[in-house]
Order: C-alpha cells, then structure tokens, then sequence
C-alpha cells in the first residue's frame, strides 16, 4: 500500500475508541444523571461556603462539586484524556468525602475547645467585672463618707483638718465628677484660709495660696481674688505689685480696690509753670498792662500751673 502524507493534518488528534462514546457524551443523553450531577454539585458547593472558615474543607467540598458537575466532569475528561466513569467518580468523591469528614471532626473538636476557652475567658471578665465594681462601689462609700466628714469640718470652721481630710479622700475618687467634686470643695475651704490669714494679719502665707488660685484658668479673672492679692502684697512692702494687682481689680469692677489704690497711690501734683490768674477766675498770658482788663482785673501775676500725676504708673 502506497503511503500517502498528510491525510490526517498535525493539529488533529486521534482520540482512543472509548473516547468516542465518553461518560460526557452520556450526560447528554440521559437526563437522570446530569440532573443529579447538578444537584449534588449545587449541594457541595454551597456546603463548601458554609465551612469558608475551615479552607481545607472548603477546598475538598469544591472539588467534590467540581467532579459532580457536568461540565466539570467533561473538562476533566478533555484536559486529562480519560474516561471518567462512575466508578471512579465514585471512589474519588468517597475519599474527598471521607477526609472533609475527618477535618470536619478535627475542626469541630478544635471549636469546641476554643468555645469552651471563650466561655471561660467570659467568665472570668465577669468575675474581674464584678470584683471591680464591688470595689468602685466601695470606693464610693467611702469617697461620699469623707465628703460629708470635709463638709462636716468645714461648718466648724476646722479648715486645716478639712484640707489634710481632703488630700485623703484623693486616693477614693475614681470618676471625674468626683475629681471635680473634691477640687470644687478644696478652692472653697482655700478661700476660707485666705480670709482668715489676712484676718490675723497673716499676709505672706495668704498670698502664697492667692498666686496657687490666681495660676488657674478658671480664677485668672477672680475680682475678689485679685483685690487680696494686691493688699496682701501691699501689706508684706510689695507696693509697686500691689498697685497692679488693684489696677486690674478696678477694670473688673472692684470699688474695694478703688479706694485701696487711691490710699497707697494717691494723686499727687507739682508746678510745672505760671500764669496770670484774673480776679474772675480764668487765666491769661498777658504779662502787661492791660492783663485781665475784661476779667475783673489781675488777682496774681505768677499764678502756679500744677500738673497732677501718681506714683506708681
């Protein structure tokens, strides 16, 4: 027989006999099996999404899927170039099946010992909880107890045992308001002092604690605060302060300071000139005859001009 080249071309493959009746050629015929081919595939594949957390098991669900679906199982018969039966079908999918089951159990013990370590870790937060508010609610009992006994001190004018009371009571207040509660007790029991000591002539200690008030936003524009401030430096030689502490209390509105102010800088005047002063009062610069000649006549030719001013500017 004569050979003849390229009867069948390079590109065409010769495909084995049993491939010509292929199980994919079968899924066509027989509706049965692709229906359940699709059904189990559906089947596995959203079993595969249930278990996203576990990957192992949801790479095997997938590839169970994979096998079971019809255009799957025809991929796989093209790209590895044989016939995939039942059989085998079968047999791969009860071994990927098998070992999903044994992850599953593997999984499954695993979550339950981190479940019961959540469970545990749950309790003791609730434990800590407690502990913790059992103490914060001690805390607060003793917290409002030496509040009472500080203001309890405080109606009995007992100010240096209230303020020793209160850097006490510190060590209990827990929350702001409570912070705030005792702060707001302490600048009152302190403006207590500051009366007193300036009462007894204790000038130095008072101003001590004024400039501690004064360094504090919230006090910064205190008009009665300030006014101390300027007689309790006034009173320790400390003039020239003082004068500017009652300064800014009288912008503030202080009549206190007013009256302080002019007492330790009072107005004061000296001659800066002369003048002709007439008889009815006004002045002239007329040095001749004739000077206040429409104004009752001249009462002083070198009437002093004074200018007034204070010491402390």
């Amino acid at each position: 027989m004569k050979y003849v080249p390229y009867i069948i071309p390079k590109d065409q493959k010769v495909l084995p006999d049993h491939f010509k009746e292929s199980s994919s050629l079968q899924y066509g015929k027989n509706i049965v099996p692709t229906i359940l081919g699709y059904i189990g595939a559906v089947f596995f594949f959203l079993s595969a999404l249930a278990f996203v957390e576990h990957i192992a098991i949801t790479i095997l669900f997938g590839i169970i899927g994979f096998l079971l679906l019809p255009p799957g199982h025809n991929l796989i018969e093209k790209k590895f170039r044989f016939k995939l039966t039942y059989a085998i079908k079968t047999s791969a999918c009860t071994g990927l099946i098998i070992t999903a089951l044994l992850l599953l159990g593997h999984y499954s013990a695993s979550d339950k010992l981190i479940a019961k370590g959540k469970i545990i870790q749950q309790k003791e937060e609730q434990k800590e909880k407690m502990v913790s508010d059992q103490k914060d609610e001690a805390n607060k009992d003793s917290f409002d107890n030496h509040v009472a006994f500080i203001q309890g001190l405080d109606t009995e004018n007992k100010i240096d045992k209230a303020l020793d009371e209160i850097d006490t009571s510190s060590k209990f207040a827990t929350t702001l308001e409570e912070t705030t509660t005792l702060q707001a007790e302490k600048d009152h029991l302190q403006r207590k002092k500051i009366n007193d000591l300036i009462r007894n002539s204790n000038y130095k200690q008072a101003s001590f604690l004024i400039s501690g008030l004064l360094a504090r936003t919230e006090y910064a524009n205190d008009t009665q605060l300030i006014y101390c401030s300027g007689l309790c430096n006034y009173k320790t030689g400390k003039v020239k302060e003082a004068v500017g502490d009652l300064k800014r209390a009288i912008e503030l509105g202080s009549n206190d300071a007013a009256k302080l102010h002019d007492k330790i800088n009072p107005i004061r005047r000296h001659i800066v000139g002369h003048t002709t002063l007439c008889c009815d009062g006004s002045t002239s610069d007329a040095t001749g005859r004739g000077a206040c000649s429409w104004h009752g006549g001249v009462c002083d030719w070198n009437h002093p001009i004074y200018e007034e001013y204070r010491k402390y500017e």
